[in-house]
């Protein structure tokens, strides 16, 4: 058997065991390029995502848009409606304006008319009013319903827009002032509550007669307990007065009844009252105040009263009060409503 030929052998050669096992590495160009598309790809691949969402975006606003344009059409045509139905009421509003201009005109008359009715009305009422204030304040000295009469021709003229009636007004808030801050005595309520002492008067108990001496003796003893020469002055002047009698032609003075007899004693009582309310009527405030005290020793020499009877209280308080006061007047407002009267009547003609 003969050994093989060494040369028949495939023997790798050294170049070819060096090329297996040291393979050369791609160059860096070629890595930098394949880089470079692998980015451009994936570049590609989200400029084409967000083309995609652009294209949607772009679709959902030319949705909305084309709504938009369907309402906007028919808000159009909604408004081409509404401007046929102005021009319509504006055409019927002229046909209107002409008819009241024509009903104005033939109304002016009348409308003419009916203001100086009103006019001459309210002059009348305002007259009426301050005539009613002068007759309180003459007669009664009432300021408290000048003051309300007043008050009321205020508010009757607030409304009105006359020439002459802001001097009026402002004239009737004067003296209307004037009567609220006077400070004298109210002849209504003065009488009417002398008026209610009637019955109180009448139900009043009568002393026993061993009081009612005591208590005359006690009051006629008051003055000279004082030591006023003024009480003992007034005491002997009573005296004299009634010794002697300066009246002439007359009826003769007639004795004071007998205080044993009951009814002449609240008789007397009750024309002191009178006395006292014609004086206060007459603004004679010697009467009156002569009146009150007689009723007062009257009352304490044969009658049983407390003290702190409010009725008695209130008759005690008016030997205090003055009757003769003269209250304030209303010319001012008188002289501004004769000029408004004389400056209607004028215009009137």
């Amino acid at each position: 058997m003969t050994e093989p030929d060494q040369r028949d052998v495939d023997v790798p050669s050294t170049e070819v065991v060096r090329s297996d096992h040291y393979r050369p590495k791609a160059s860096f160009p070629l890595r930098v390029l394949i880089t470079l598309m692998v980015m451009g790809i994936i570049g590609l691949g989200a400029a084409g995502y967000l083309l995609l969402e652009s294209q949607r975006s772009l679709s959902i606003s030319v949705a909305e848009n084309a709504d938009r344009l369907t309402a906007l059409a028919s808000l159009e045509a909604k408004q081409s409606e509404l401007i046929a139905l102005v021009e319509s009421h504006t055409g019927k509003l002229a046909t209107q304006g002409d008819a009241i201009n024509e009903m104005r005109l033939a109304t002016a008359p009348l409308l003419s008319r009916q203001t100086r009715i009103s006019t001459s009305a309210l002059i009348a009422e305002l007259n009426v009013l301050l005539r009613t204030a002068v007759l309180a304040l003459s007669l009664n000295r009432d300021t408290t319903l000048a003051a309300e009469l007043l008050d009321e021709a205020v508010r009757m003229i607030a409304a009105e827009s006359l020439p002459g009636l802001a001097d009026l007004q402002a004239a009737l808030i004067d003296d209307r002032t004037s009567m609220r801050n006077f400070a004298g005595v109210d002849t209504t309520e003065t009488y009417l509550m002398l008026e209610s002492a009637r019955l109180w008067l009448v139900a009043l108990p009568l002393r026993s007669p061993g009081d009612r001496d005591f208590a005359k003796r006690e009051g006629e003893q008051a003055p000279i307990a004082t030591g006023s020469w003024e009480s003992l002055a007034d005491r002997l002047l009573a005296q004299l007065s009634s010794l002697v009698d300066f009246r002439r032609n007359e009826v003769p003075i007639q004795l004071p009844p007998s205080p044993d007899n009951e009814s002449l004693l609240v008789q007397r009582q009750l024309l002191l009252l009178q006395s006292a309310q014609l004086a206060l009527l007459r603004q004679n405030q010697s009467v009156f105040r002569s009146s009150i005290e007689e009723i007062e020793r009257q009352t304490n020499a044969y009658f049983v009263v407390r003290s702190d009877d409010p009725v008695w209280q209130s008759i005690m308080s008016l030997k205090t009060i003055s009757i003769d006061a003269l209250p304030p007047n209303i010319d001012r407002s008188l002289g501004a409503y004769e000029r408004l009267r004389a400056s209607v009547e004028a215009a009137s003609k």
